[in-house]
């Protein structure tokens, strides 16, 4: 049977001048990681609001201007809405697919989805545990969309 815990129980080897508690700056804490920057006067749906924003934003965010047939600014935001649905959860789609049946189910090559899920996981800063693995993680670059480095513009 395990001992019975006593809370006012003091070791015979602590010394009674010591204080019986120890100050802790959770502020600091919360400071260093990055925790109180996330407090702020906005509601839970201002909150909402902006996140769905970004998201809306980082779907929208296409080359409207594309000449060819088969890249029409609705497949490539629809691509592109699969793409964060994938990452966010797998299990949105029929049987939980991975990356390269999904791709192959929707009738396109597993690269084109991969950039555009890495693209994602960059922007979003998540990734799902199908992801996990990956060897070849490219960390976020700020100045210009991996996409059009890796891929050329109007691939995707």
């Amino acid at each position: 049977m395990k001992p019975e815990f006593h809370e006012d129980y003091q070791s015979q080897h602590t010394n009674p001048l010591s204080p019986t508690h120890a100050d802790f700056d959770w502020d600091e804490l919360d400071k260093r990681l990055g925790e109180s920057e996330l407090e702020s006067d906005e509601t839970p749906e201002q909150k909402f609001t902006a996140a769905m924003r970004r998201i809306f934003q980082w779907v929208l965010n296409i080359d409207y201007n594309i000449k060819s047939n088969e890249l029409m600014p609705d497949t490539l935001i629809g691509r592109r809405f699969i793409a964060l649905a994938w990452v966010i959860n797998p299990a949105l789609f029929p049987d939980s697919p991975s990356l390269h049946k999904l791709s192959r189910r929707l009738g396109f090559t597993a690269p084109i989805l991969a950039a555009l899920t890495g693209e994602v996981c960059r922007e979003f800063g998540i990734q799902n545990r199908a992801q996990a693995h990956a060897w070849n993680r490219i960390e976020k670059v700020e100045e210009a969309s991996l996409t059009e480095q890796h891929l050329g513009d109007g691939l995707i």
